[in-house]
């Protein structure tokens, strides 16, 4: 009989060792997990960024000299072999009115007209603007970087980028 109340209790022990186990198992996976989904997503905007920045290099490396810059459209590069068409996913996509992940300058440019290429929006990321707090851009003189859409909002009213259709996704909730 005292054998099987010790059994008993080496049960009971085992169990509540097995719970606070599981218990904190649970309360270190609710702390940690904010910073895997930051993690996440910083990678996501990493990749965007380095997505946006060979694609605007490889647009801008086939454009003609001798004063007019034609931005090869996206669909163009990919059909040339330029870039290949997993590059035309961005990692934020795909965007909700399915007219592609990224947009392109859709007209050629008159370099000599530009007073600042540094200023003139030839690429972004659609899916990121349309779903994130950022959104990776690409500028004539070949930069990449990210902003928020409010300053992509304003910078597209601004001159040069002022008379171009830049096909917003409208913004997720």
């Amino acid at each position: 009989m005292i054998q099987n109340s010790s059994r008993r209790g080496a049960a009971r022990n085992t169990m509540l060792t097995v719970t606070a186990c599981l218990v904190l198992a649970v309360i270190a996976a609710a702390i940690l997990i904010p910073y895997f989904t930051k993690a996440r997503r910083e990678s996501r905007v990493v990749q965007s960024v380095a997505g946006v920045q060979r694609i605007a290099w490889a647009a801008l490396e086939q454009s003609p000299t001798g004063g007019k810059t034609t931005v090869m459209s996206l669909n163009q590069l990919a059909a040339e072999g330029l870039i290949s068409d997993d590059m035309l996913v961005s990692p934020f996509g795909p965007v909700s009115d399915a007219r592609g992940d990224y947009w392109s300058y859709p007209d050629p440019i008159d370099e000599e007209s530009i007073a600042d290429p540094s200023m003139l929006l030839i690429l972004y990321d659609r899916a990121m603007y349309e779903s994130d707090d950022y959104v990776a851009v690409a500028f004539l003189d070949g930069d990449a970087t990210v902003i928020s859409p409010g300053e992509l909002d304003e910078l597209i009213r601004q001159p040069p980028n002022g008379a171009v259709d830049y096909n917003l996704p409208a913004r997720g909730p």
